[in-house]
């Protein structure tokens, strides 16, 4: 899955976390799959993959999420839904 990094959906989650005061990490590539590909790729449908905590622990073992990081990613989430939607 690809999306420009200018694409109005990626400049909208930017300034969803800049609400938040949170600065995005951005990769130019990411050896995952996730249902982002499906929709990206069979549906058209412009995706980012967006999630709180780090990347080190993700679905590992001792998999874990700070409380605040899950609440400013959900606070980024609404306001993205909110901007992009309307």
């Amino acid at each position: 899955m690809e999306i420009e990094e200018c694409h109005p959906l990626v400049m909208e989650a930017k300034n969803s976390c800049a609400e938040q005061g949170i600065n995005p990490v951005i990769w130019g590539g990411f050896g995952i799959i996730g249902d982002a590909i499906y929709l990206s790729k069979i549906g058209r449908i412009p995706c980012i993959t967006f999630a709180p905590g780090d990347i080190d622990v993700a679905h590992s073992l001792d998999e874990f999420v700070a409380v605040n990081e899950l609440v400013s990613a959900t606070k980024v989430i609404g306001s993205l839904i909110a901007r992009w939607c309307g």
